[in-house]
């Protein structure tokens, strides 16, 4: 995993806007259009086609549910 302020943290887990590669780095979440290979390196969570993709309305909703109730 990443190491970060003295705990190992496992891959593809996030921390704040940041997360661990694969490569056991901390990156910075990428915005809608940037490459990805994984849904954890964009910060909405949507990774297709290797491209971050913003969350649609349905997703904001269920997103918005789950703050409440998750």
């Amino acid at each position: 995993g990443c190491f970060q302020d003295n705990r190992c943290l496992p891959i593809g887990i996030r921390s704040g806007s940041d997360y661990c590669n694969l490569d056991k780095t901390i990156e910075p979440q990428k915005g809608e259009g940037a490459f990805c290979d994984v849904g954890y390196e964009c910060i909405s969570n949507l990774c297709a086609n290797n491209q971050c993709l913003a969350p649609n309305f349905w997703q904001r909703i269920l997103a918005w549910f789950d703050s409440i109730f998750g």
